[in-house]
């Protein structure tokens, strides 16, 4: 057996053979241990900003998709608006003819009514003057 006060001096001997490596090995360990979380920390950054990204590409991309729908509804609204136009136009058109057709042929009956009206003074018959609520009948 090995009494206390050997023990003590193969401790002692032993000591600084173990310490040293022992503490560059838990210094080494420490100095990988940092280097990691700071990468770790790096990294998270990194992805903080990699995702600040993305959100702002998505949130443009939803804009354009949303504007090029807008701008597909207002071509698809003028197109309508284009169509309800050309119709009105057509109505207008018409309406404008038919005016003129009245026009005309009220012109004509005034012309044939001053020509009735100065065959009448010359004395003509009764039956060649041309009432006005008979002009209408025709």
């Amino acid at each position: 057996m090995i009494d206390w006060p050997t023990a003590a001096a193969l401790v002692a001997v032993s000591a600084p053979l173990v310490a040293v490596p022992l503490t560059v090995v838990t210094f080494h360990l420490r100095t990988l241990r940092e280097h990691q979380t700071s990468r770790q920390n790096e990294l998270a950054r990194r992805l903080e900003v990699l995702e600040g990204t993305v959100g702002g590409a998505q949130q443009t991309l939803v804009e354009m998709q949303r504007d090029y729908t807008t701008k597909e509804e207002w071509l698809r609204e003028s197109m309508a608006a284009r169509h309800q136009l050309e119709k009105l136009l057509a109505a207008v058109t018409r309406l404008e003819t038919e005016i003129d057709v009245v026009r005309g042929w009220s012109r004509y009956i005034e012309s044939r009514l001053h020509a009735a009206g100065a065959a009448a003074t010359r004395d003509a018959p009764e039956e060649d003057v041309i009432h006005p609520h008979r002009a209408e009948q025709c």
